[in-house]
């Protein structure tokens, strides 16, 4: 059974106190690297807990396999080092996690950073207008609307940020719409339109 690679994400935690300082375009190209680098390496370290989940998954598995063959082996339980096959399982499965979030927040930081002034005009006119949806949503679940009115979102016609930033932002705004544990909607949206304003203000300043 293999022990659990170095998974400290001290690095990122640190990345990103510093790039949550970047208030100039200058600044996002000279960290723009940085976030690469601690991006592929968090991938790197995702590699390796794949290797080791699917050897101890298999070593699990011919574990079970003999274990069935000896007589009463299937009424016995889980043996204790079944168990710990088990256990190591969960802790690779939960390092993996954890490494999967980090790279979204550092991915997530720079999809919402505007590189040049006009990537910061779009920016703040997507999130202005993703706000206003979820005002509105908010709106019709908090008093009685007879007729709604719908805000239609509209895609820029040449915009200047690509595609793959675009469509992550996408993922965003829906991973973020879906309800905590014991979340309301109007709880959800509340949350949703927090952070919607904590990045308009920080996209603001940019310059």
């Amino acid at each position: 059974m293999n022990t659990l690679p170095n998974v400290d994400n001290i690095e990122t935690k640190e990345l990103l106190e510093n790039i949550n300082e970047i208030n100039t375009f200058s600044g996002v190209h000279e960290w723009e690297g940085r976030v690469q680098e601690e991006t592929e390496r968090l991938r790197s370290i995702i590699r390796g807990l794949d290797v080791e989940i699917a050897r101890n998954t298999q070593e699990l598995e011919n574990l079970r396999y003999e274990q069935s063959k000896k007589m009463f082996g299937k009424l016995m339980g889980k043996s204790s080092e079944e168990k710990q096959f088990l256990a190591k399982l969960e802790e690779f499965k939960a390092a993996k996690s954890a490494m999967k979030s980090a790279i979204d927040e550092l991915q997530d930081f720079m999809d919402f950073t505007p590189k040049t002034p006009e990537q910061k005009e779009e920016l703040l006119k997507e999130l202005r207008l993703h706000k206003k949806e979820l005002q509105e949503k908010k709106r019709e679940i908090t008093q009685v609307v007879r007729s709604p009115r719908m805000i239609k979102k509209q895609e820029p016609a040449n915009s200047v940020f690509d595609v793959e930033s675009i469509s992550r932002r996408k993922a965003h705004y829906e991973h973020d719409s879906h309800l905590l544990p014991n979340e309301t909607t109007s709880d959800a949206l509340s949350r949703q339109i927090a952070w919607i304003d904590e990045t308009i203000s920080r996209v603001e300043v940019f310059d």
